[in-house]
């Protein structure tokens, strides 16, 4: 275990993880810890950031954009953390979703008005907008999977057919990618396929370059997986050990089910599987180190 505290961040820098924590005396203070426990957490960064929500690290894990509550608002703030005070950026309230590219340098947003939810990019510093998509369909969730690609999803119940659509990052070749009931998806590195789930949380893989759709014969919800960053054939997922009827991904969101997941990696090629790791943890965003060594 590398924090018995709460946590509201989690990312990567080589073999150093870095970490929000988000407790009383340390409210959105960053820590710092070598992945494999090996020596003490650090504290790098006493800037305070009351009742965090939700934090959107940049892949190089120099900026972090921190979705927070005030006076039952939400805020956004982008925080650099390269320098020893952090240097910050309060970002409109209309930025519903953002994320980073994979080289860090830009980001791509959805800029929520009242009759327009429009997505632009920007540099890093969250300057040099320009759009590259009129939208009107509202809360759509956004990432940046590879350097050309931006991928957005519908919002994802049990209850609504989801849609999965990708675009070029300079605004061209909008198409749709996956459709389904409770649709949860993640891309592998270099935007050649993807992992997705339903709302039966069946876990299936999508070759985007060939249209192949192959079951992994496997129950979960996508967003427990994560894409190895050595093989690019290879998926790590939290594979819960039962799963009783509910609402699916919906209850699992809202915390009204919990699971116990065996970590398990899956050859989306060949379909072996491999047995990593039984725990106790529902888990959930998981990341890896370059090398594959460590999964958080």
């Amino acid at each position: 275990r590398l924090s018995s505290d709460a946590v509201s961040s989690l990312t990567v820098n080589a073999s150093t993880t870095r970490y929000h924590k988000n407790i009383a005396e340390n409210p959105g203070h960053l820590f710092e810890r070598q992945a494999d426990g090996s020596n003490a957490e650090k504290r790098i960064s006493n800037f305070t950031i009351p009742q965090t929500l939700r934090v959107v690290w940049s892949p190089d894990s120099t900026k972090a954009i921190i979705f927070y509550n005030l006076n039952n608002e939400i805020r956004k703030i982008l925080v650099d953390y390269t320098e020893t005070t952090p240097k910050t950026n309060f970002l409109p309230d209309t930025v519903s979703a953002i994320a980073f590219s994979p080289d860090s340098k830009s980001m791509v947003f959805i800029n929520d008005l009242e009759n327009t939810r429009n997505i632009f990019t920007a540099n890093s510093s969250f300057g040099g907008q320009r759009k590259i998509l009129d939208n009107n369909v509202p809360n759509l969730e956004i990432s940046w999977p590879t350097q050309s690609l931006i991928a957005l999803k519908t919002k994802s119940s049990y209850a609504t057919l989801g849609f999965l659509y990708s675009i070029s990052a300079n605004g061209t070749g909008f198409s749709k990618v996956a459709e389904s009931l409770g649709l949860d998806a993640i891309w592998n590195k270099n935007g050649s396929g993807l992992i997705y789930t339903n709302s039966d949380l069946d876990l299936f893989f999508l070759d985007t370059k060939t249209g192949v759709n192959k079951s992994l014969g496997l129950k979960t919800i996508a967003e427990k997986c994560i894409f190895s960053k050595t093989k690019i054939n290879i998926v790590y997922c939290a594979i819960p050990k039962i799963i009783n009827d509910a609402n699916f991904p919906d209850e699992w969101w809202q915390g009204k089910i919990a699971f116990e997941d065996n970590i398990i990696a899956i050859d989306t090629d060949t379909l072996d599987l491999v047995l990593f790791a039984e725990t106790q943890s529902d888990a959930a965003n998981p990341v890896l180190l370059d090398d594959d060594s460590y999964l958080l």
